[in-house]
């Protein structure tokens, strides 16, 4: 059945029906478009636009988005969340097409470039699995490259807690995903994990939550030295006397677990002294 070229806006009255060609129907969706630009601020309308779920909204949502990246091309959250949309609907060219028309944005601030590199990161993770889905080794082969690639260079401009534990997801996805295969892109990752729990320590935002977190990941991965560190850490940025003697109990355990007994006594004797006056990390 062919689509009408028009809709009838008195149905059932044909002689005096006004005809709504469909020009000025997407005019009428500019139109609702500048109307909800204007209405509501942009932090709000995109909160909206991204809460906005069903295969009705879905619809409404994109042509709004679309229309509303036409009135503001140099909006860096609006091209990304159409592109969250497309990935969403499993639309991987039109979301790629979304990203690749951002990118020149991503340079006007270190937030929009961190905001880029997440979308683009998600992208290739759901082409992974797509590509395994679909049983195409050679497409399997190109995105774990690819993600690989971005997680390195994620790796090493990292400044905050927050982009280590997103790192350290991405990591352990990519090697569940592989299982058996691509042997040398997982051990790339665990390398990756590896570095990561190091730096961690070292960041003065790293909270204890932060460091005992870190330490959990560590131990789960078998890096018991690394996790008795971690435990440390947290100890000295944690003021409450028993919290504090339960971290340091928690490394000394690590250290029993990666089968260092020696170690273990030397650090439970270091670590039980109390904390030098002024300590940074305190």
């Amino acid at each position: 059945m062919a689509k009408p070229s028009s809709y009838s806006v008195a149905p059932g009255d044909a002689g005096n029906s006004r005809i709504l060609s469909w020009g000025a129907l997407v005019s009428v969706v500019v139109l609702a478009v500048v109307s909800m630009v204007l209405v509501f601020p942009k932090s709000d309308l995109l909160s909206k636009l991204r809460d906005a779920n069903g295969d009705t909204n879905r619809d409404l949502t994109l042509a709004y988005l679309r229309n509303i990246i036409r009135t503001e091309p140099q909006g860096m959250g609006l091209r990304l969340l159409l592109a969250e949309k497309l990935l969403a609907e499993n639309d991987l060219p039109g979301a790629r097409l979304a990203l690749d028309q951002a990118r020149p944005l991503a340079g006007n601030s270190a937030k929009a470039q961190a905001d880029w590199d997440s979308a683009d990161l998600n992208w290739w993770q759901v082409q992974l699995r797509q590509a395994q889905a679909s049983n195409k080794p050679a497409d399997t082969a190109l995105a774990a490259g690819e993600l690989m690639a971005r997680l390195k260079q994620r790796s090493a401009s990292i400044t905050t807690p927050v982009q280590i534990f997103t790192a350290l997801q991405a990591a352990r996805d990519l090697r569940a995903a592989l299982g058996d295969q691509a042997d040398s892109v997982k051990g790339d990752a665990q390398t990756i994990t590896r570095s990561l729990l190091l730096r961690l320590p070292a960041l003065p935002s790293a909270s204890a939550s932060d460091l005992t977190r870190g330490a959990t990941l560590a131990l789960a991965e078998g890096y018991f030295e690394q996790a008795a560190d971690l435990y440390f850490a947290a100890r000295r940025k944690t003021p409450q006397r028993d919290a504090a003697d339960q971290m340091l109990q928690q490394g000394v355990r690590a250290l029993l677990a990666g089968g260092q007994p020696l170690a273990a006594w030397q650090a439970a004797a270091r670590e039980a002294l109390p904390l030098p006056t002024g300590d940074p990390l305190y």
